[in-house]
């Protein structure tokens, strides 16, 4: 599960992607993968990586 806290911008309801469901309150969203899901997602302190589990490359955002 990911949880994701907004600055700004507010949503409400429920949404539903390819690989995720999301549930959003406010500023405060949670996103349920569907199943198996190749990647695997980290968030350190607003240090994001992403890291493809089928090949060894490894992204970093922020």
């Amino acid at each position: 599960m990911i949880y994701r806290k907004r600055v700004q911008k507010r949503r409400y309801g429920v949404s539903s992607g390819r690989s995720f469901v999301g549930v959003h309150m406010g500023r405060r969203s949670y996103y349920v993968s569907k199943g198996k899901f190749p990647v695997s997602i980290k968030d350190i302190c607003g240090k994001v990586s992403v890291l493809d589990k089928r090949m060894p490359v490894e992204v970093r955002l922020g």
